[in-house]
């Protein structure tokens, strides 16, 4: 089954699916964007089946306006007839992303009003870039004021930010690192305000969160931690 999302954070989005029972607490969720697809990530769409449960979710994260896949293209009607949930989530509509909506069980599409008054969260990721803790903090709790989600608004840019960071650090090109130019230029300036193997250690932070969650912690207390021993 296709979803397509405009303007939604993850957060919101959940939230949605959840009131319309498109979503269950025991469903296997997936996260992918720009960064994760490849070559197998269709397949994973179409074919994986959840261990624990009927199907598995997956949140594809502006994969149709940044990668634009030829190979989604072809097989959208394999897609469709998944028994998997896939959620695409847009900004805005695209031509690309309007191919999709024909065999889409659902659109969903957040008012403008709504877009403008959301909480960026690339403020967070500039904040990290930086290494501002301080800045960090205040945008945190901003974040959460403005009733953002911390695991799949907050966790998600945090952990993506992170994946840039190490990009940024591996490759000497935007092009090389498989990113965008301005995101790949924002991240490298970041990375010399970190010490050797510090990315690579707040990242298994970043991953080991999800698990300690799992175990019972509460997600805006784990944030908070990272935050404030970064």
């Amino acid at each position: 089954m296709i979803i397509i999302s405009y303007g939604h954070t993850n957060g919101e989005l959940r939230k949605i699916l959840e009131t319309k029972k498109l979503l269950k607490l025991s469903d296997e969720v997936h996260q992918i964007d720009p960064t994760s697809w490849d070559s197998e990530s269709l397949n994973r769409l179409s074919q994986t089946q959840g261990l624990f449960s009927e199907k598995e979710v997956f949140f594809v994260d502006h994969v149709l306006s940044e990668l634009e896949p030829e190979e989604i293209s072809k097989e959208i009607k394999k897609l469709s007839e998944s028994t998997n949930l896939i959620i695409f989530i847009e900004d805005a509509q695209t031509k690309f992303a309007e191919k999709l909506e024909k065999l889409s069980a659902h659109v969903f599409s957040a008012s403008k009003k709504a877009e403008e008054k959301g909480f960026n969260v690339f403020l967070l990721t500039d904040a990290l870039f930086a290494k501002d803790k301080k800045k960090l903090w205040l945008l945190y709790q901003q974040a959460l004021n403005e009733k953002m989600d911390p695991e799949f608004d907050i966790h998600r840019i945090l952990f993506w930010a992170v994946k840039m960071l190490a990009l940024a650090k591996a490759y000497g090109s935007a092009v090389s690192a498989g990113i965008s130019p301005f995101v790949y230029s924002k991240a490298k300036a970041g990375v010399p305000k970190y010490k050797d193997g510090e990315i690579e250690k707040i990242a298994h932070n970043l991953a080991n969160m999800t698990i300690e969650a799992r175990k019972g912690d509460e997600w805006e207390i784990l944030l908070e931690r990272f935050i404030l021993a970064l």
